[in-house]
């Protein structure tokens, strides 16, 4: 069975070297083919990898063409290094430019040198990285480059347990050789001071220069001509590198004046609070691992964490003697839960701020995709509809919808069509057209598809004739729709084929539809009953239209001189019973055409609604609309009453309940425990208590992890690594502000996050962030280059937005409510507009807020979030990191509280518990779950959620523990919400507990702290063994202080 694995791309490898007797020396970054694995960023095209901006923002490994001259490259050079942004420059001939103290080699690649590196064993190689599809790659071949664990050899300036390449660039259990290859001559040409594309260094190069060179088989035209970059003498650094930057701090805890217990409610505090002085002990020099991850793109257009390595870093740390005073602190907050606010009211709807430079975003719409003055909608389920080649599917929910040569083609598939691979991941066929909606008019391939109105649930579909562009069927989309339908426009004669092949067309009559309706049913020959219905403009009758079934499709016999503008035709999959059809008829004649939000909160519950914009008329008033089973949780009794028991298959979330209604109506039961401190479904309403024993531990380890330099340790990492890095030590921050509650510590830690997160607000970070002009939203500026090159993991196109902000928001959130109870409590004021930014781009829940789509990600008809941007996929839209989508929700709440956001605040508790739904139906699977089928429940997580498969993976690797790792981290308050302490219990023991003792990796950290969710006694104590090895067990996005914080909390 093929799998779905983005890991099939080949990518590149990273090694660094840094000389023995001068840590600040230059580096060397040798990167050499592979196929899984390393610290640089995914780079499976060769054109672009950028080097640190602070030391100079030029690019390696870029042709460049149509420059006068050098001094376009040095023009270029300045402004970057002042600019501090990756951008691209052109030259047209070798030219070496000096500037300071980096020197800039230029080589012409021609097609006489340029040629592919070619591959002994090339079941990879001899694809072209920059076109290889995974889909049509199997999990063997993917795997057989590379060993289960990352294996690659390193070289004698690396620790042994390593993930950096050896410059052979060879593994040493791999299967593949390869080799740069020339015209003539099929040895490797020795390196000069200016190279081809294709040539890698020898060893005995400087090492003090950075290289890159082409790993493609197929060399484009577009890379055969032209200069390239290939060397750049600078201290350059790794792209990604989670590498903490040790500093000494004045103070820290002292723990031997802690003998209290600490008892804690998670939404208010009363309890000790500790102040600590200083003086200076001695100094120890210790050695620890510092972790390092490889990452990995994918066809699929998303990516995230990858595979752990350690590296050894030696720094400082200053033991010191404090002594404490004590104090009684209350910081218990009541808030006025009667006052009853609008949930989707604007977050604001001024321009984002400035320092986010306005940029164009260089991707490209499809031809014929317009959303006036609407900002673009990028993560919705239309996405294939507007991007690539338009040709694949748009999964409505029944039904799925997709462009033909002849029209818009309807697919519905049933659970008896699933299939399942040796892994039981979840299947559905693709490209069934069981019928296909056109005009006689149409010839092959002579309509467009046209897409407009773009809102968060729904879509505008035309298919216009390219003779007239006044003939036109319009298909408008809404997920969960009863019927497909189709509006002709203009002089059309509608024409229905299919592929499945037409059995029987019978016209049938019923007491249930308006005037104006015709009734069909059709049988195809898969046995398969679909219901036709054709609604006759009202200059029209029903006599005058006719159908049968001629040359194998449905012809419309129309009367002489009768419009057919106006007419309707509306198609369901006839239901299972017959005496369900009544609801179907007395639907008929009514659509939808969008579907608007509304909700309100008192603060205790919730209430929202799907409101349904409609067009015609039916003879109920109403029409059919399609629930999913995490809906029916949370529907009102109102609601309920429409229910008219039909059932219907969807792809991949079980089955579908109708309702012949224009609205569905939902209130949920907030949850205040989910809040700043440790909880879980487990821990219900109990106090935490923090023995004293706990609490010293708790200060010795956030003494040990604290000894660092926050801001430098981020400024040089991507925007989802900065996110993770800054919301470790936010963690750590509240930890001692409300449960050890040490002051001046707490100050101290408050000021080092301050100074980070000032760097995010001034734009100084490797990928500023920038206001895309052309879609709405705040975007990383590390891909602006290439769609292809996914430093920043796609975030430039609009994958991960949630993944990468949440953490942001989320440490936001902490620093201003630190900020609040121990300072000035102005930092709000300063840096609201700039953390509203991300919310209102991932967020945003208000059209009057035109420059930010409505609720970029969430979906609210599915419940959670979708990953993929701007990327076409044959299986839709998908999502594999369910706890960050959370996360996001989560950190979004708290910043609502910070800032006193009524609004902010209730919604994002109300997205929890629709996420807490959704995600235990469709991600995380008890043994009773009964919505998704035997063979997805065993694997106790979906892995990779598509709109079309499930595929338990992800995108870096096959190992068990990425695969319920991923949908773990990071382990919060709103984690007890959304893993139910059965789920976590049956996960543990089918798939975690027979793995755990053999994982030494951060990946062990996390699961070890998701068993606290169930078991926090043992998940403590593995934590607080004496031996503790933080370089094993924690990657450098989750602290041991959290850790202890959390499972001793729900203990």
């Amino acid at each position: 069975m093929l799998r779905q694995l983005s890991v099939l791309a080949l990518v590149f490898v990273a090694s660094a070297q840094v000389s023995a007797d001068d840590t600040e020396s230059s580096k060397t970054r040798t990167l050499l083919p592979t196929a899984f694995s390393g610290i640089d960023p995914i780079a499976y095209e060769t054109d672009i990898v950028y080097v640190n901006p602070e030391v100079t923002t030029f690019t390696v490994g870029e042709v460049y063409q149509n420059a006068a001259s050098s001094s376009v490259i040095s023009s270029a050079v300045s402004s970057l290094i002042s600019s501090s942004k990756p951008t691209r420059v052109s030259a047209t001939s070798v030219q070496v430019t000096s500037l300071g103290n980096s020197s800039i080699i230029l080589s012409l690649a021609d097609e006489s040198t340029a040629v592919p590196v070619v591959s002994e064993t090339s079941d990879i190689s001899q694809q072209p990285a920059a076109t290889t599809d995974a889909s049509d790659l199997s999990a063997t071949s993917a795997v057989s480059a590379v060993s289960e664990d990352s294996q690659f050899s390193a070289t004698s300036d690396v620790s042994e347990g390593s993930q950096f390449s050896s410059t052979s660039g060879i593994s040493s259990t791999s299967s593949t050789s390869e080799v740069p290859y020339f015209p003539g001559n099929s040895s490797s040409v020795s390196a000069s001071s200016e190279i081809p594309v294709t040539e890698k260094y020898t060893e005995t190069k400087s090492t003090s220069t950075s290289v890159i060179y082409s790993t493609s088989s197929t060399i484009e035209p577009s890379i055969t001509k032209g200069t390239t970059v290939t060397t750049i003498e600078s201290k350059s650094q790794p792209l990604v590198t989670q590498s903490m930057v040790s500093s000494d701090q004045l103070v820290t805890i002292a723990t031997s004046t802690i003998s209290s217990d600490q008892t804690l409610s998670p939404t208010g505090i009363t309890g000790t609070t500790t102040t600590s002085q200083s003086t200076q002990l001695s100094t120890v020099t210790s050695t620890v691992l510092s972790s390092s991850y490889s990452m990995i793109s994918s066809s699929y257009g998303n990516t995230t964490v990858l595979s752990y390595s350690a590296v050894p870093v030696n720094y400082t740390t200053t033991q010191k003697i404090t002594s404490t005073s004590v104090a009684q602190v209350s910081t218990a907050v009541l808030t006025d839960s009667s006052t009853v606010v609008d949930l989707f009211a604007a977050v604001a709807t001024s321009e984002p701020l400035s320092v986010f430079e306005r940029v164009a975003n260089p991707l490209s719409l499809a031809a014929g995709v317009d959303n006036g003055a609407l900002p673009y909608q990028t993560n919705k389920f239309y996405g294939n509809l507007i991007v690539g080649s338009q040709l694949s599917s748009a999964f409505v929910y029944p039904y799925v919808l997709f462009k033909t040569s002849q029209g818009i083609a309807i697919q519905h598939t049933s659970s008896s069509q699933y299939s399942f691979s040796d892994t039981n991941s979840l299947i559905n066929p693709l490209n069934i057209a069981s019928l296909v909606v056109s005009s006689t008019e149409f010839q092959s391939d002579s309509m467009n598809l046209k897409v407009s109105e773009m809102y968060h649930g729904s879509c505008n579909v035309k298919m216009v004739s390219t003779q007239d562009a006044s003939n036109y069927i319009e298909t408008p989309l809404v997920q969960g729709m009863g019927f497909v339908t189709s509006v002709f426009n203009g002089d059309l004669t509608p024409f229905i084929t299919s592929g499945v092949g037409f059995s029987t067309l019978t016209q049938e009559s019923s007491d249930n539809l308006a005037d104006g309706i015709m009734k069909y049913r059709v049988t195809l020959f898969n046995n398969v009953d679909w219901l036709v219905y054709v609604i006759v403009p009202d200059s029209s009758s029903t006599d005058d239209v006719s159908l049968a079934i001629n040359n194998g499709n449905i012809v419309f016999s129309i009367a002489d001189g009768i419009p057919t503008d106006g007419l309707i035709v509306q198609i369901a999959e006839a239901p299972t019973e017959s005496n369900s059809e009544t609801y179907y008829d007395s639907a008929a004649g009514m659509y939808f055409t969008n579907m608007e939000l509304a909700g309100t909160s008192d603060g205790n519950t919730a209430s929202y609604k799907f409101v349904y914009d409609t067009e015609g008329k039916s003879a109920s008033g109403a029409s059919m609309i399609f629930a999913l089973p995490h809906h029916l949780k949370s529907l009102t009794a109102t609601t309920n009453a429409a229910n008219t028991g039909i059932r219907i298959d969807s792809t991949t979330k079980g089955k579908m309940s109708g309702f012949l209604t224009t609205s569905l109506e939902f209130q949920t039961q907030l949850n205040a425990n989910v809040n700043w401190l440790p909880w879980s479904e487990q821990k219900g309403d109990d106090a935490l208590v923090y023995t004293s024993a706990q609490l010293q531990l708790l200060a010795e380890v956030a003494n040990e992890e604290l000894q660092v330099n926050i801001k430098s340790s981020v400024e040089g990492l991507n925007t989802y690594y900065i996110g993770k890095v800054l919301d470790k030590y936010a963690f750590i921050l509240l930890t001692l502000s409300d449960i050890v509650q040490d002051e001046t510590v707490t100050l101290q830690t408050l000021t080092l996050m301050k100074e980070a997160f000032a760097m995010l607000t001034a734009n100084q970070q490797l990928y500023p962030l920038d206001y895309d002009t052309t879609y709405g939203g705040i975007i990383s500026s590390g891909d602006l280059g290439s769609t292809a090159t996914q430093y920043d993991f796609g975030n430039t196109y609009y994958n991960d937005h949630h993944f990468h902000y949440g953490y942001i928001i989320h440490a936001a959130a902490v620093i201003a409510h630190v900020d609040q109870k121990y300072a000035a409590g102005d930092w709000v004021a300063t840096n609201k507009d700039w953390v509203s930014a991300l919310i209102r781009d991932v967020c945003n829940p208000s059209l009057d807020d035109s420059y930010f789509p409505q609720f970029r990600m969430f979906d609210w008809f599915h419940g959670h979030s979708w990953a993929a941007g701007l990327f076409e996929n044959g299986n839709g839209k998908n999502e594999e990191s369910s706890s960050e989508d959370y996360h996001f929700a989560y950190g979004m709440k708290l910043w609502g509280e910070v800032t006193e956001n009524d609004s902010m605040n209730r919604l994002g508790s109300l997205m929890l518990n629709v996420l807490r739904d959704s995600m235990q139906d469709y991600f995380y699977y008890e043994d009773s779950n009964t919505v998704e089928p035997g063979q997805t429940v065993s694997n106790k997580v979906s892995g990779i959620l598509f709109d079309n498969i499930i595929d338990y993976t992800t995108y870096f690797g096959v190992n068990t523990e990425y695969i319920h790792g991923i949908h773990m981290l990071p382990l919060t308050p709103a984690s007890g919400l959304i893993r139910s302490t059965k789920f976590v219990e049956q996960e543990w023991e089918q798939k975690l507990a027979p793995i755990i003792d053999d994982l030494q990796s951060g990946w062990a950290g996390i699961l070890r702290l998701n068993e606290a969710l169930y078991d926090p006694a043992t998940s403590y104590a593995f934590f607080a063994q004496d031996d503790f090895q933080t370089s094993l067990y924690l990657d450098n996005g989750m602290s041991r202080t959290w850790a202890l914080a959390f499972a001793g909390g729900l203990q």
